[in-house]
């Protein structure tokens, strides 16, 4: 049996895809299940390449849907706190982070890693 100790943790994650062109890719959602090869999130995706000029421009911004993303794919992820609202708009911070207008203005993207 697999020990499924993140079940409706709500969590952000970065991940990676296999190809040049890719973007930076963060998904912000409730685990819904996992198991050693994938895990499977309700969640909402953003995916950037840079920021632009301190705007939410540039960003696109995917649906709340169920998404299976695999292990092997996942390059980091921080577990969040369990009211965090994901449906929340985008917004920019006073330090130019891309964040999520909620309670804990839950960041996407520093700006400091992105230039112009």
């Amino acid at each position: 049996m697999y020990n499924t100790w993140m079940k409706d943790k709500i969590i952000r994650l970065r991940w990676k895809k296999g190809y040049q062109e890719a973007r930076n890719h963060v998904a912000i959602g409730k685990v819904l299940h996992e198991n050693s090869s994938y895990l499977v999130i309700n969640c909402r995706t953003f995916h950037f390449q840079k920021i632009i000029g301190g705007s939410t421009r540039g960003i696109l911004e995917g649906d709340i849907c169920v998404r299976m993303i695999p292990w092997s794919a996942i390059e980091v992820m921080h577990e969040l706190e369990p009211d965090t609202r994901f449906d929340a708009s985008l917004t920019v911070d006073l330090k130019g982070n891309i964040v999520l207008h909620n309670k804990y203005m839950t960041m996407i993207a520093r700006a400091q890693d992105f230039g112009e």
